[in-house]
């Protein structure tokens, strides 16, 4: 049950965001610097929300050049950085009927100009938040559903867990073996017609 909940705050949550991000676009970045080959490494994560669409990019950085945002001593370290730019500087391309249905990816590879002996990966990837409100939906329903079939069984006089008619049985279900309760009537009440 903790899991519906979970996956409903999920839901709740997502919802607000996606309304959030026809205001204004935000970003949250992640980047880690390294440099124990003698070689600057950087891996930069970056979490994209705008216009309905939200997305991720993963870059790796790599150059014999010690880049001028890296302080001494600062190899090894992370940071966070977020950014809030407005809507429409969200880019995204829209040359196929799946991107301007909002998915997406793509992926680069390439040195970085101007810069000797450095290069660059980038692998990202999009979707609407639909897709996500919709999987996150997908708990809250079916215990939804669950529970107004077992209320439903239960005013039947039927077992609530496997649908075993109960007015004649007392103690638990004979068909799976589920106590029967004081809500769940019992033989003295026979089911409603209808």
């Amino acid at each position: 049950m903790t899991a519906v909940w979970g996956s409903a705050l999920l839901l709740v949550a997502l919802a607000a965001v996606m309304v959030r991000s026809f205001v204004v676009a935000d970003g949250l970045t992640w980047t880690a610097w390294d440099a124990a080959t003698g070689r600057y490494h950087a891996r930069v994560v970056s979490l994209r929300s705008g216009r309905g669409i939200v997305g991720i990019e993963v870059m790796r950085i790599s150059t014999t050049f010690k880049p001028t945002a890296l302080a001494t001593g600062e190899e090894g370290r992370t940071n966070f950085v977020w950014q809030r730019v407005e809507p429409s500087e969200f880019h995204l391309p829209r040359e196929t009927i799946w991107q301007r249905a909002g998915f997406g990816r793509t992926t680069h590879a390439q040195p970085i100009s101007g810069v000797w002996g450095s290069a660059m990966k980038s692998f990202t990837t999009w979707m609407p938040y639909w897709v996500l409100i919709g999987l996150a939906a997908i708990a809250p329903a079916h215990a939804l559903i669950q529970q107004r079939v077992r209320s439903g069984r239960r005013r039947r006089g039927l077992c609530p867990h496997c649908g075993y008619d109960l007015r004649a049985s007392s103690g638990q279900c004979p068909e799976c073996g589920t106590p029967i309760t004081e809500t769940t009537p019992s033989a003295a009440a026979p089911p409603p017609r209808g």
